[in-house]
């Protein structure tokens, strides 16, 4: 069996991962810019020290997101940092792919090829990451506007969403009452009765949604000894 984290664990785990991005990404900064510093690398020519500023903002921008998600971590915040984050990577990458600051005349292995082509998906996985977070994004915001959640398609206060009918008529009983289980086997169908359409709890199961099809309100419930047709 496995167990599932708790919200707290989980919490913790997030913290840490914060933590740990922080402190590679002020270790980065310090060994390109203090010690050993970049000019110890003798592949890297002096073309470099033009660039190195985006470089410096892109891991700059990364541990300040970092810190501050340790505070406050929402998702849409993180979404939105992680676009602008993933947009200054990819102006460094293209950046660096078009001033190629690197020699690697002394070496016998082709690394100039290799190292364009992590470039090359270095890039890709920018853009990638950026239109994802703006799709994330946007869903949030749009199941934010209908007032429930994009993860679980409930309400803000968690309560059943009960989808109406296509002609919009709380009255028109042209549907079917549906559970999260669906119609499956082993449920029979009861009419309802009065002329409107209500969610009824069957005992033990937890309704995930409502809506409406065909003529009458219909109620899916197991069948069993005392209610069997």
């Amino acid at each position: 069996m496995t167990a599932h984290p708790t919200n707290r664990e989980s919490k913790r785990a997030r913290k840490i991962g914060y933590v740990v991005g922080f402190m590679v990404n002020s270790i980065m900064l310090f060994i390109v810019n203090v010690r050993p510093g970049w000019r110890q690398l003798s592949f890297l020519t002096e073309d470099f020290a033009g660039i190195l500023w985006l470089i410096n903002l892109s891991m700059v921008s990364s541990a300040t997101a970092n810190l501050i998600y340790l505070w406050y971590d929402p998702a849409w915040f993180k979404s939105l940092c992680q676009v602008g984050i993933s947009a200054i990577g990819l102006g460094a990458a293209i950046r660096m792919l078009r001033v190629f600051p690197f020699d690697f005349a002394s070496y016998s292995f082709n690394w100039s090829a290799l190292t364009r082509l992590l470039l090359a998906l270095a890039i890709l996985g920018s853009l990638v990451a950026i239109v994802t977070e703006l799709v994330l994004l946007g869903n949030r915001e749009i199941s934010a506007a209908a007032g429930r959640s994009p993860y679980t398609g409930r309400s803000k206060k968690g309560r059943r969403i009960i989808r109406p009918s296509a002609s919009g008529d709380p009255e028109d009983r042209q549907g079917a009452l549906t559970t999260g289980f669906g119609p499956a086997r082993g449920w029979e169908r009861r009419q309802l009765p009065g002329p409107g359409l209500r969610p009824v709890r069957s005992s033990g199961v937890r309704a995930a949604r409502v809506s409406l099809m065909e003529a009458g309100g219909l109620n899916w419930r197991r069948p069993n000894a005392r209610n069997s047709v």
